[in-house]
């Protein structure tokens, strides 16, 4: 029974470290293949037990900052490509850096609502 007392997460992102290492092991020259496996992960932080809020969110936030320059690159690829939703191409490039903005946003309000309602030290 001493599983189900433990509030300590054993998600493979839990910490800062881990998720770094986990980055740096993702395809740099391959911003559909980064910004989808980082969308996945993001959803499985939303949903990850026993993970403590602000932990999550430094997590959260090296995702973001890793991203960004991806993110643009496939705006730009989509601007290039004319902006036509009909190309193959074109519409993958939205799609990943539109879901990915989607998760991205959902997962900071999530963990900013589970930081709010977190009863403080001073609280208890």
């Amino acid at each position: 029974m001493h599983w189900s007392k433990s509030r300590r997460s054993d998600h493979p992102l839990a910490h800062r470290r881990h998720a770094m290492e986990f980055l740096s092991r993702l395809p740099q020259d391959d911003p559909f293949r980064l910004l989808e496996e980082i969308t996945f992960w993001l959803k499985a932080l939303r949903d990850a037990y026993g993970l403590v809020p602000r932990r999550a969110l430094e997590v959260v936030d090296l995702f973001d900052v890793t991203a960004y320059a991806h993110q643009r690159k496939l705006a730009e690829y989509f601007i290039v490509l004319g902006g036509r939703y009909e190309n193959h191409q074109a519409r993958r490039a939205w799609n990943t850096s539109s879901q990915f903005a989607h998760e991205l946003g959902a997962t900071y309000r999530f963990l900013s609502t589970s930081i709010a309602r977190a009863p403080t030290a001073s609280s208890s």
